[in-house]
C-alpha cells in the first residue's frame, strides 16, 4: 500500500474548486523587496526582445513569443517600472502588425471565404489542417 493514500468507497463525489478571481495584476503582488531584483531580470528580458530573432512561424510558437513580452509590460505596469513598457510596445507592434495585415514572412492572417473565418496562411497550405 502506497504510504498516505486511503482509499474511501462511495457512488457519489463533488470536486470543489476554489476559484481563481480574474485581475489585471497578479493576485498576491511582489513582494517589494523584490522590486530591484525584478527589475533588473526585466532589463535583460526586454533587452533580449527581436521580432527579426523569432525563428519559429508557426501560429502557437510566434503567439507564444508575443504573450511573453506582453507578460512583460503587465510586470513592469506592476512594479512601477513604466519606461520599460515603450520598449515592449514598439516590440509587439513589430510582431502583431505584419501578422495582422497579412505581410508577416510566411505565416500571415488570411480571411477563409468559405467557412468565413481567419486563418494562418502556413494552415491555409497544408492539406492536413
Amino acid at each position: 500500500m502506497i504510504a498516505g493514500v486511503v482509499g474511501v468507497v462511495g457512488d457519489s463525489w463533488m470536486l470543489e474548486a476554489e476559484h481563481v478571481p480574474v485581475t489585471w495584476h497578479s493576485i498576491r503582488g511582489f513582494n517589494q523587496d523584490s522590486y530591484d531584483e525584478i527589475k533588473q531580470a526585466l532589463c535583460r528580458d526586454v533587452g533580449a526582445l527581436s521580432s527579426s530573432k523569432i525563428a519559429n512561424t508557426s501560429s502557437s510558437c510566434y503567439c507564444r513569443s508575443i504573450a511573453r513580452a506582453a507578460r512583460f509590460a503587465m510586470i513592469a505596469e506592476e512594479v512601477g517600472f513604466l519606461d520599460l513598457i515603450s520598449l515592449v510596445k514598439k516590440f509587439l507592434k513589430e510582431t502583431i502588425q505584419p501578422w495582422l495585415d497579412g505581410t508577416f514572412r510566411g505565416n500571415g492572417f488570411l480571411y477563409e471565404k468559405q467557412w468565413g473565418g481567419l486563418i494562418t496562411k502556413s494552415g491555409a497550405d497544408s492539406s492536413g489542417a
